[in-house]
């Protein structure tokens, strides 16, 4: 069995694997020291970076593993301290709908600054709007949800951490889109009048 046949994603298949136990212990000295550099914990203070840290999931992926899936329920979020993972979204029109094999990887995100996958999980009742796989070899933590959402609601100083990283972090990535939106526009319109 690889090690990502226990991991809560999927296989290259794109079947979800069953979750299981993490496949090492957590170092808590650790995992606090590798969540100061995660942005949505920014702010926090020492004795918060553990409350964290007890509630991370230490899992290796393998290449062409998925983390996340796009319309799968958003149940957890993951930090990815190794490795490569590629973003993709399955395109559609509107009027057209799906079209088989339309999905496009947007980008690849390497594990410095280890950034966060799946956030939009700390809203709650949300599903997957992209496709998270394994380039490479990868390290994560994995973080459930409501675990998460539950000490959030105990925390109000946490809480106020978390959601104003949170806000800055999706408003930074809804910034990102809408200057790629333009891009695509001004390439469009240069497109069709040639």
């Amino acid at each position: 069995m690889s090690r990502a046949d226990e991991a809560p994603g999927g296989n290259e298949s794109g079947a979800a694997l069953p979750l299981h136990s993490p496949h090492e212990a957590l170092d808590i000295a650790k995992a606090v020291h590798n969540l100061h550099n995660v942005g949505l914990f920014e702010g926090l203070q020492p004795a918060q970076f553990e409350e964290v840290a007890r509630l991370c999931q230490f899992y290796w992926f393998s290449p062409g593993d998925y983390l996340i899936r796009e319309g799968a329920d958003s149940k957890e979020l993951f930090i990815l301290l190794r490795g490569e993972v590629d973003i993709s979204k399955q395109l559609h029109l509107p009027r057209i709908g799906h079209v088989q094999g339309t999905e496009r990887t947007l980008t690849r995100l390497k594990a410095a600054g280890n950034p966060i996958l799946g956030e939009t999980a700390l809203v709650g009742g949300s599903v997957r709007t992209a496709t998270v796989r394994c380039h490479t070899e990868c390290a994560v933590y994995r973080i459930p949800a409501e675990p998460l959402r539950q000490l959030l609601k105990q925390r109000s100083e946490l809480a106020a951490s978390v959601y104003e990283s949170l806000a800055r972090l999706l408003l930074q990535r809804l910034d990102e889109a809408s200057s790629d939106i333009v891009k695509l526009s001004a390439a469009l319109v240069f497109a069709l009048e040639e």
